[in-house]
């Protein structure tokens, strides 16, 4: 078969004789892209409203039976009553209505490592251990939380019905925090749980949906509720190994970026508040399309702005922006570099653009980039200003094929999917723990999200772990 004969062109023409088609051929219009339309709808049934919106909900179900379901909520129900079962037993005299039941829960603790090390370990060993870290009083809140939900009542006064405009879904669920409480079940230990509060609460503000969407996935997986981002990109078949969820669905291709990833965040949690413009992001000097945002209408409640856009000047302005109108607000970007893929969080008041040391002179030239409009200088320091923007980080392999893109030689400046996964993690671990100031890779990032234990508490761990297995070495 010829490339003819695959054309675009005669593919439309071909579509173009099936009349109840021709929707394939054409791009979502601007009345599919309102992100307020694919938001799942939150009902209260335990309400007269409630009972009689889903009424009419259910009478509009194509297909009743596969469209309407309350396994998850009764999932939910019996992971609950059996975690609170699990704690009841192995905590069984421990008061946690008491203001000493974190005191309660370290004695019980320390107890029965003391027990398990079969003499080995002194208290007091355990009592550093225990006292200089959150896993026992994250233990004890998530106890308390779970205890709540002792009851098939109790969480059945939470839960509410969710209805997917999208999927013409709905579906019974446990309610927003039973689910954290799940959730927070899962890290205990190993992210402290004031970091997973933090990650909640944070507003982000997001430009740019393709390299930045592991990282905004990554982020809703972990508990970030308020989350705004604007992208005007499609899905292309090339881009599918980066992505995750539908948005790496092969069906999902043609299809808005921001529209896709904003319904996969909801499906992670219905009850968070995430908003996906099909958009860009423009100065405040240039006009607007439908779901266009200007700079500051994104940025200007945000507590932390997650930068990852393609376009140089965006780039540029965004920095400069942000220095003198929002000096304080984190700026933290991705870059899936080669095999070494790296991300950081600027302070905009510290001036330091990319992590990259610029000096005053390089950061003239790149603000003087906003008042060009000679088109070719506009590609050719959009192309320079780019790269400086990387340069310190940018591996020679990586570097290379950059270059031959910048000559016309290859279409795409390339990332892999390992990479979009490894800078999702990175930005995600050194957002735990609060690092700024310089840039990050994978091998370089925090190897452990809470407090880093001394050589004498890895020594007491590994003394119980011993005896504990039996492990003679």
């Amino acid at each position: 078969m010829s490339y003819s004969e695959l054309s675009p062109e005669l593919n439309n023409q071909r579509l173009a004789r099936l009349p109840q088609l021709n929707h394939l051929r054409q791009p979502p219009s601007s009345s599919d892209l309102d992100p307020n339309s694919y938001r799942p709808e939150i009902i209260d049934h335990h309400t007269s409203s409630g009972i009689d919106r889903l009424a009419g909900l259910i009478s509009q179900c194509p297909l009743p039976e596969q469209n309407i379901t309350i396994r998850p909520f009764l999932k939910g129900v019996d992971e609950l009553i059996s975690l609170d079962g699990f704690f009841k037993r192995a905590f069984e005299d421990v008061d946690f209505t008491g203001s000493d039941a974190i005191i309660q829960v370290r004695d019980q603790v320390a107890q029965r490592l003391i027990q398990a090390s079969q003499g080995v370990i002194e208290k007091s060993q355990i009592d550093i251990l225990l006292t200089e870290n959150t896993l026992v009083p994250d233990l004890t809140t998530l106890i308390q939380r779970v205890s709540q939900y002792s009851v098939p009542e109790a969480l059945e006064a939470e839960s509410k019905w969710i209805w997917d405009p999208l999927d013409l879904t709905l579906t019974k669920f446990i309610g927003p925090d039973a689910k954290r409480t799940l959730s927070a079940s899962r890290v205990l230990g190993l992210i402290p749980f004031d970091a997973i509060n933090r990650i909640q609460t944070t507003r982000f503000r997001v430009l740019g949906a393709s390299v930045a969407a592991s990282t905004i996935d990554l982020l809703v997986a972990l508990g970030a509720e308020d989350i705004v981002f604007v992208d005007g990109g499609l899905l292309d078949p090339s881009n599918e190994g980066k992505m995750l969820g539908d948005m790496a669905d092969f069906r999902s291709n043609g299809e808005s970026k921001a529209m896709i990833l904003m319904h996969q965040m909801y499906k992670r949690n219905p009850y968070g508040s995430y908003l996906g413009y099909s958009g860009k992001v423009v100065t405040l000097d240039e006009s607007k399309g439908p779901y266009d945002k200007t700079i500051d209408e994104l940025v200007k409640d945000a507590d932390e702005v997650i930068e990852v856009v393609d376009s140089a000047h965006m780039k540029i302005y965004t920095r400069f922006y942000m220095q003198g109108q929002y000096p304080s607000t984190p700026i933290g970007f991705i870059a899936d570099v080669g095999s070494q893929p790296f991300a950081g969080r600027e302070v905009p008041s510290e001036g330091n653009f990319f992590h990259q040391n610029l000096s005053n002179e390089e950061k003239q030239r790149m603000e003087m980039l906003l008042a060009e409009t000679d088109k070719v200088r506009i590609a050719t320091e959009g192309l320079r200003s780019v790269y400086q923007m990387v340069r310190r980080n940018f591996p020679p392999e990586h570097q290379l094929q950059f270059l031959l893109s910048s000559l016309g030689m290859i279409p795409f400046w390339s990332q892999t999917p390992i990479s979009a996964r490894e800078s999702a993690a990175t930005y995600a671990k050194i957002f735990i723990r609060e690092v700024s100031g310089e840039n990050i890779t994978f091998d370089q990032a925090p190897r452990t999200l809470i407090k880093e234990l001394s050589e004498e508490q890895i020594r007491t761990i590994q003394a119980i772990c011993k005896k504990v297995f039996d492990i003679q070495s």
